[in-house]
């Protein structure tokens, strides 16, 4: 995955999942603070493989890095790609 890190493979309720991040700042010029993002990511690919969930959950708190990557690893085992009806 280019621009990514801490990839992680693993298998979850809905099937397998990939779990990644990365680091992004908004541009000199915006006129934004510039504090770092970290943007946390979760593929998990629909069984009938046509499709794709992309979970991603971004914080101003990089520092923090695993728990958030805990609050979305939870997002994502909650997953199911059941038929309501």
């Amino acid at each position: 995955m280019g621009g990514h890190a801490g990839v992680e493979f693993v298998e979850l309720p809905a099937g397998p999942a990939t779990f990644s991040e990365s680091t992004s700042a908004p541009g000199s010029g915006s006129g934004l603070p510039q504090r770092p993002l970290l943007q946390l990511h979760a593929h998990l690919p629909h069984p009938d493989c046509r499709r794709l969930a992309v979970l991603t959950l971004t914080t101003t708190a990089p520092a923090r890095r695993e728990e958030y990557r805990a609050i979305l690893r939870a997002i994502a085992g909650s997953v199911s790609f059941e038929s309501p009806g």
